[in-house]
């Protein structure tokens, strides 16, 4: 099943046959546009899928990890729980989701709200 969410969803960015390698991870790298990682987490409760966007921020766009972190919290009524962080010079938004919610589009969904947040930031 998650397995063919995945491919799904790589056909959705024009990537079809993506799929996870052996370590349950996958890792997409678009020029300008940043990175985007896919990593099933297990657990003795369950899997999980975590979903991440990182992207190089330059010096003088710094302010948007602010602006991210004002925005993307607990108190905002967003579709998906984001985490935002900074990592050096690395902006990363990431998703978690249960296993069994796990579908091409939840995964569309949550990487366009990634980008529209940013793209807000």
């Amino acid at each position: 099943m998650l397995s063919f969410e995945i491919n799904e969803f790589g056909k959705r960015l024009g990537l079809p046959g993506l799929e996870l390698d052996e370590n349950d991870r996958v890792s997409l790298e678009f020029d300008s546009v940043g990175s985007i990682s896919l990593e099933v987490q297990r657990h003795d409760f369950g899997s999980e899928l975590l979903l991440v966007f990182a992207k190089v921020l330059e010096v003088e766009e710094m302010k948007k990890f602010a602006s991210l972190l004002e925005r993307v919290n607990w108190r905002t009524n967003m579709p998906f729980a984001l985490s935002v962080a900074c990592f050096r010079n690395q902006l990363i938004l990431t998703a978690r989701f249960a296993e069994e919610t796990v579908s091409a589009v939840v995964l569309e969904n949550a990487l366009r709200l990634m980008l529209d947040e940013l793209a807000r930031a």
